[in-house]
């Protein structure tokens, strides 16, 4: 069974100042009287005297005063980083049961979704390069795409082509060493965490 993780982002990007302080009361409430918590270590009153230091300095921001934010900066850092030492032992105290980490009021960390194969590559363009012999290969972003890669070969009727490759981490991949006035063939597709690859159709280019 995959053991259930605690939640330990208390940032500004998940919490804004008025939440933390709400969450925190929220912790205090589930955690006092726990069975499965009788003895939070940290202690639990640590986290409870660092969101009251918090809230008092909340309601000193509302004029502006740069040294009141200060403060309020400084009390939010110190009481993010109780949060998170009591997040530890909650985890380590419930072993990944899920349930017991629901009881304490902390969050559970989503588990990542599995990323299957990629997107077929839109909008494809072969553009002519900055130099002779040069072409640029690309299309729209591709949404989990961690590098991306060009399949290119000369023009020819026969099955029998030999294929050269370009690889990127941007959806603009440059292909240099042509030969000036050959017919070209690219194709282009993302590559992700998913081993199958899905490549665009193909497309055939002048090289000037």
């Amino acid at each position: 069974m995959t053991k259930a993780i605690v939640l330990y982002n208390f940032s500004p990007n998940k919490f804004k100042d008025a939440l933390l302080s709400v969450k925190a009361i929220q912790i205090q409430a589930k955690m006092v009287n726990n069975i499965y918590f009788p003895s939070p270590n940290p202690a639990l009153d640590k986290m409870i005297k660092a969101n009251k230091a918090y809230s008092a300095s909340l309601s000193k921001i509302k004029n502006g005063n740069k040294g009141d934010t200060l403060l309020k900066n400084s009390a939010r850092t110190a009481l993010e980083k109780s949060l998170r030492e009591l997040a530890a032992n909650v985890q380590s105290v419930s072993g990944g049961d899920e349930a017991i980490i629901i009881s304490s009021g902390f969050d559970i960390r989503k588990a990542p979704s599995p990323v299957g194969p990629l997107e077929k590559p839109t909008n494809v363009k072969v553009t002519m390069g900055a130099n002779k012999g040069s072409v640029v290969v690309s299309c729209n972003r591709i949404v989990n795409a961690k590098t991306y890669i060009v399949y290119y070969t000369e023009f020819s009727l026969t099955p029998n082509r030999v294929w050269n490759h370009e690889t990127g981490t941007k959806c603009k991949i440059p292909v240099n060493n042509l030969i000036s006035g050959s017919k070209m063939v690219s194709c282009i597709a993302a590559i992700g965490t998913n081993p199958t690859l899905t490549w665009s159709d193909e497309i055939t280019t002048y090289i000037l």
